[in-house]
């Protein structure tokens, strides 16, 4: 005959106050989300949905690959954050239906994380002159970086546990409330701080160089500033990840997690739309390319200060003002 045990009252109401913890957690970061879609959706309907369009300009594949990239990267927070967040919150409780849910949100917000990093990397490609050192070095460190970081994570899905509440003469819990048995999520986080640290170097190398030939237009302050100002926060973001896995207990080890997935998202999209909004102010065009900037270093706009000088910039501003449309 099977007994079943039922965990104490300290048992369950400790793991339900840890669970709550991380549901704030993700709901804090689905709500994030949600806000900067909404804040920014006109923006983004007129600098990425409508560079899909045949109909504003010739199409590129690159262009549209790289749109379509963005687009992924940008409403994978939509899947994992809102829709399985929603089903780990308010769903069935079972082992299963918990395991499964948990690690389909962790897949998707890891690929998430890596869509919004190889945006960024083709951004300082860009800005090195799409110089073949510079994608050897990337790649390389990509390589070396990605894969041990990735075996650590597919360990740590193994050992993801989702566990039953139940207790005499009270509901069951309802929701998911799941730990993992190891803690080895940091170790991909802290090769995510490697990546974030040689990017922001790589940014603010030819950023320093260009800000000394004098160019300070609004575009160039956009492609360093933005490039560097990202790096940074992800860093950050990383480290207080990495403190809270290693300081509290194996409950919370994915609390930060769904707020760095949204924010990667957010500031990975920022970037996009902050070059393509200033870029067509500035220019009366939208950037074409994989990188949206390749055409301008190709042209030494962004190094050019009697190019971009902050003179020419009111003119610019007027005829992009009286467009009505996409050149």
């Amino acid at each position: 005959m099977t007994v079943q045990i039922t965990p104490d009252v300290d048992t369950v109401l400790e793991a339900v106050r840890d669970g709550l913890f991380v549901r704030f957690a993700q709901v804090a970061a689905g709500t994030l989300f949600a806000y900067d879609v909404l804040l920014n959706l006109n923006v983004e309907f007129k600098y990425v949905w409508a560079a899909l369009n045949p109909r504003n300009r010739p199409v590129k594949i690159s262009s549209v690959v790289f749109n379509l990239m963005y687009l992924v990267q940008r409403y994978l927070p939509l899947w994992d954050r809102i829709i399985m967040d929603t089903y780990y919150i308010l769903g069935p409780s079972d082992t299963k239906s918990c395991e499964i849910t948990y690690e389909m949100s962790a897949w998707s917000t890891i690929i998430g994380i890596h869509l919004s990093e190889f945006i960024l990397a083709m951004r300082i490609w860009a800005v090195w002159v799409n110089k073949p050192s510079v994608m050897v070095m990337l790649v390389t460190l990509a390589a070396s970086v990605s894969i041990p970081a990735l075996l650590f994570f597919v360990r740590f899905v193994r050992g993801i546990q989702c566990r039953e509440l139940h207790m005499l003469s009270m509901l069951k819990p309802q929701g998911c409330f799941c730990s993992s048995k190891n803690k080895d999520l940091y170790v991909s986080w802290s090769m995510l701080m490697v990546i974030n640290t040689v990017g922001f170097i790589l940014m603010a190398i030819p950023g320093l160089k260009a800000y000394r030939r004098g160019g300070r237009s609004n575009l160039m302050k956009v492609v360093y500033q933005d490039g560097v100002i990202y790096y940074a926060s992800i860093f950050m973001a990383s480290l207080i990840n990495i403190v809270i896995i290693l300081r509290l207990p194996s409950s919370f080890v994915i609390m930060v997690s769904p707020l760095e997935h949204v924010i990667h998202s957010i500031l990975a999209s920022h970037v996009v739309l902050h070059i393509r909004k200033v870029a067509y102010v500035q220019n009366g065009d939208m950037l074409n390319g994989i990188t949206m900037i390749e055409e301008l270093e190709n042209t030494e706009v962004l190094f050019a200060p009697n190019v971009l000088r902050s003179d020419t910039e009111p003119e610019n501003q007027r005829n992009c003002d009286a467009e009505t449309g996409y050149r």
